[in-house]
């Protein structure tokens, strides 16, 4: 999976941190540097992908009360030109958005920050892989 080289480097983590690291490469039956090479992978991923405007696609998870069920759906409304698909799933007493987003990083972001003064207590956006690294087919 790994491209290139490798380049060996120090990094101080907490010991608790260590321990779950160590359990969960054992688990998965994989090495501490496979497992954290992923998980910087992901995260610079995640991170980075909202660093440089481009129109991108992916999956927002939202996790709110149910008193806050009308204004969740009301901010989803105002997002219609970016919102393909939605759905609402109750789990105990959370509500669960699953929404499939299709825009501009601009506009997705503030998306999850409307969601969340409307009281969502989680938004999490999963960026779709091919539409962060072809950008070149989404604007031609």
């Amino acid at each position: 999976m790994r491209r290139g080289k490798k380049r060996r480097f120090g990094v101080s983590i907490p010991e608790d941190t260590a321990c779950r690291l160590r359990e969960l490469a054992e688990t998965l039956g994989v090495d501490r540097s496979t497992l954290v090479t992923e998980a910087v992978d992901a995260y610079l991923h995640e991170k980075s992908h909202a660093s440089q405007p481009h129109v991108c696609e992916g999956v927002l998870v939202v996790f709110h009360p149910p008193r806050v069920t009308a204004s969740i759906a009301g901010v989803f409304e105002d997002y219609t030109d970016i919102v393909v698909a939605r759905s609402h799933i109750h789990s105990g007493s959370t509500c669960i958005e699953i929404a499939y987003v299709k825009g501009s990083t601009e506009t997705i972001l503030r998306l999850e920050k409307d969601l969340r003064r409307a009281g969502a207590e989680a938004c999490k956006y999963v960026a779709s892989p091919h539409t962060y690294y072809d950008q070149a087919s989404l604007f031609g």
